[in-house]
């Protein structure tokens, strides 16, 4: 609850609420910088290009591998409609 301090009141009560064994708790990581650079450069090689999972390093538990693959193919599609 703790961690929670400071949040808005319907998340401090929704965590209260809640019994621990229920609670999903991930540390928030920092990725190194050199997916960012790699991506600067280039999203793909030729024909072959990395989205999804492939490029987004996160743990099953935090739910949205989903949300990152509609991204991924939105803006994957922007890509293509834009390329020659």
């Amino acid at each position: 609850l703790e961690l929670a301090r400071g949040f808005p009141k319907p998340i401090e009560e929704l965590i209260e609420s809640s019994s621990a064994d229920t609670l999903s708790i991930a540390d928030l990581r920092f990725r190194w910088i050199w997916p960012w650079e790699w991506n600067r450069k280039a999203r793909g090689k030729g024909s072959v290009t990395v989205v999804g999972d492939a490029f987004h390093p996160m743990t099953p538990d935090l739910g949205q591998g989903a949300c990152s693959a509609l991204e991924d193919a939105v803006i994957l599609a922007r890509c293509l409609s834009l390329s020659n």
